[in-house]
């Protein structure tokens, strides 16, 4: 059992029987759920479920009605209806509870804990406490969710969601399972809903419309966190890496205590007073009682010292009972004395704080400066006090960097980024690829295994939660974010990661979004940060001159160019926009644009401009023509995807038994290889920096020499199809 793990398990009031009889219902015994590590007990304060090698913590950490955690004795009750529910989905014990994943059973689990919490601060002490009237009163609250202080109305499917779990929270509570036993230790008595399709209704007339689509952070928001991350891991993380192994290698040192400490001098004393021969005591043990300057120059301590009372009174015990000269009252003065001496002794001696740490590893330390620098560290822990930034937050800002990294350029979900393993970086002939998890449409609850072409910021992001976690890991552990964080060793879990980028946004000045205030980026937005930056791209993308430098590249795009697009889907407003802006580039600014929908693209632009209307109708007509036609630009790494209403008929990506007009944009894998040859293509000079990369990529593996023929037959095609979009002065030099 872990550290954490012996802290978390208190001596709780109140213990789960085995069946207990309460108003006349036969509880069923409380069971671990399917997966929960060997090593939790059931009143651990974090359950750890194990499936293969894959750890998933969930916290008992949350804070109910009456300002205590669940798991604290005062909420013993509320915590064992948790734990129930919990089980009875993971164990399946009742026939909603069949094909529920892990995390659907902790969302579900959290959302009966805010129900109860709910009623708690209604002055309920128990769901069976709560009649029909109360709960019809509870319903026409919930427009705006489970929380009081809420502005916004909450969508239909979490309306649905909290529904969902009042109605297990009913039956599980008023129906006995099949051997007659209950599963639910409290509920509501009253049947909340005689038939689920009420719920459904209830929900569509109580919650707002919702799209089920993340919204999008302001451009300026993903730009200036990338840039802010890239930093951190460019820049700042050789620095912040040596002074945290400086910090942990000072707490290591064990240090000698300058002075006593509590109690010490107390036993020294007692050590003294029951080894004293009654014949032989330092002065008379007449009118003039014990010698205290003696007894002091024996102990080591200043005389006035031994007249406080927590020596005095030991003194003058012995020196009653020595002037009585009992000897029976002697031996009880030694056999209380002994047993106080004893009972200090055993107190375990608290490590030693080293108050001279930060000046021993070199704070204050300022490094290289950039936009979001964290300089200067001033401190190692960090508190209300600190001044500056702490080692301790600058650490936590560098793995939240590398967090966005790999979310953003990968399209990972946060559960698939936290649970990389550290030996996720595979180099292959062609470059680096990333080994991952994915969970979502694999069916497998442990995740299935799929290896991506990744750049070459996301390597350096590893290689920095490599290095970071060392440590932790080398005792435990084999996950990329794997680290020590002051409860011990782990890798984050969701709600930490959310505070860590809400601190992260604040302390770099990510998350100012102009006039409007702060905006706090979530972790499921990361996914579409680079779909943000690509459609905003023309905007935004000189606020990216920094990140080309720092990644030695010879222009942004390359350092952009390997994102694979396809994973996340932009918003219809951004695509709108960008359609607009890049069209009318094209008139405007004669945009070079290649490609066949490329050409069709710059027929239409001239075409506008043989009009010669006013700039303000041009752009009316544009806006109608897009309009009238569908078009939507869709980015990707190497060009555009020009889509419209007729694509479909053409499309390279669509199956030619199902091409027609109208037919939506597959949401399939695309390649440059498809893409370059179809009708509906488009690539500008912006994307000019990827086909030479790509040129020179392939070109490498073609003189690879343990490269097969058939890969070097394709690599030589890729040449080929590279240099066609190289533009003639790039194509020239290559020539040449």
């Amino acid at each position: 059992m872990s550290q954490g793990q012996r802290r978390s398990v208190r001596g709780l009031a109140v213990q789960t029987n085995v069946s207990s009889l309460a108003g006349g219902r036969i509880m069923r015994p409380e069971e671990r759920p399917v997966g929960l590590d060997a090593q939790c007990s059931l009143h651990s304060d974090r359950f750890v479920f194990t499936m293969g090698n894959l750890s998933f913590v969930m916290p008992w950490k949350r804070k109910m009605a009456n300002g205590k955690y669940v798991c604290h004795p005062s909420n013993a009750a509320s915590w064992e209806l948790a734990r129930r529910y919990l089980t009875a989905y993971r164990n399946q014990s009742f026939d909603n509870a069949e094909n529920s994943v892990l995390s659907t059973t902790i969302n579900k689990t959290y959302t009966a804990l805010a129900v109860i919490d709910a009623f708690q601060k209604r002055g309920f002490a128990a769901l069976s406490d709560v009649k029909r009237k109360d709960w019809n009163d509870f319903i026409k609250t919930l427009e705006f969710g489970l929380h009081p202080n809420r502005r916004e109305r909450v969508s239909k499917r979490r309306l649905l969601e909290i529904f969902r779990v009042c109605d297990d929270l009913s039956k599980l509570y008023r129906i006995p399972a099949e051997n007659g036993k209950f599963i639910l230790n409290d509920g509501f008595s009253f049947e909340v809903f005689s038939n689920f399709n009420d719920a459904v209704a209830l929900a569509e007339q109580l919650g707002k419309e919702f799209d089920g689509q993340t919204p999008d952070a302001p451009a300026s928001v993903a730009f200036a966190h990338m840039n802010a991350a890239i930093e951190y891991v460019v820049d700042y993380a050789p620095d912040l890496i040596r002074l945290n192994r400086a910090a942990e290698a000072v707490k290591a040192q064990v240090r000698e205590p300058t002075r006593a400490r509590p109690g010490e001098k107390v036993a020294d004393l007692l050590e003294l007073l029951i080894g004293l021969n009654p014949k032989e005591v330092p002065g008379r043990a007449g009118m003039d009682g014990l010698s205290r300057s003696r007894i002091a120059q024996l102990v080591g301590m200043d005389t006035p010292t031994l007249y406080e009372p927590r020596f005095a009174k030991w003194i003058g015990r012995l020196e009653k009972v020595l002037l009585a000269e009992d000897s029976l009252e002697i031996e009880a003065f030694r056999r209380d004395a002994k047993l106080e001496l004893d009972t200090i002794r055993a107190k375990p001696k608290k490590p030693t704080r080293n108050r001279d740490a930060a000046a021993q590893i070199g704070l204050p330390f300022s490094g290289a400066t950039g936009v979001a620098h964290p300089w200067p560290i001033t401190q190692i822990g960090q508190s209300p006090w600190t001044t500056g930034c702490s080692l301790e937050q600058a650490i936590a800002n560098l793995v939240t960097s590398a967090l966005i990294i790999i979310l953003a350029f990968m399209g990972d979900r946060l559960g698939e980024g936290l649970n990389l393993d550290v030996d996720c970086i595979v180099e292959k002939l062609d470059g680096w690829y990333l080994r991952s998890r994915k969970f979502k449409s694999h069916y497998a609850e442990v995740g299935t295994f799929l290896e991506q072409p990744c750049p070459e910021v996301v390597v350096r992001a590893v290689r920095v939660m490599t290095e970071l976690g060392a440590e932790a890991r080398a005792a435990a552990g084999s996950k990329l974010f794997f680290m020590n964080q002051r409860t011990g060793p782990s890798v984050p879990d969701e709600s930490t990661v959310r505070n860590r980028l809400q601190r992260f946004g604040k302390s770099t000045g990510a998350s100012r979004n102009g006039d409007e205030g702060e905006w706090f980026v979530t972790p499921s937005q990361l996914r579409r940060f680079f779909a943000t930056m690509w459609v905003n791209y023309f905007e935004f993308g000189g606020r990216f001159e920094a990140l080309r430098r720092m990644l030695d590249h010879r222009s942004i795009t390359t350092t952009l160019g390997y994102a694979k697009t396809w994973q996340k889907q932009v918003i219809s407003d951004m695509q709108l926009a960008l359609t607009f802006n890049v069209m009318r580039s094209a008139v405007f600014d004669g945009v070079e644009m290649k490609g066949a929908a490329g050409v069709r693209f710059a027929k239409l632009a001239n075409r506008i401009k043989v009009m010669l209307l006013p700039e303000e109708e041009i752009a009316e007509w544009i806006s109608a023509r897009i309009d009238e036609y569908g078009f939507r630009l869709f980015p990707m790494p190497w060009g555009y995807c020009l889509w419209s209403k007729l694509a479909g008929k053409h499309a390279g990506c669509v199956e030619k038994t199902k091409r027609n007009v109208g037919t939506v944009r597959p949401e399939t894998i695309k390649d440059c290889g498809t893409c370059a040859k179809c009708r509906q293509f488009v690539e500008t000079p912006v994307f000019e920096p990827y086909w030479q990369f790509s040129y020179d990529m392939h070109e490498r593996v073609s003189k690879q020499p343990l490269a097969q023929p058939r890969l070097k037959e394709a690599a030589v095609e890729g040449m080929r199809r590279a240099k066609a979009f190289i533009r003639s002065l790039v194509r020239a030099k290559n020539d040449g």
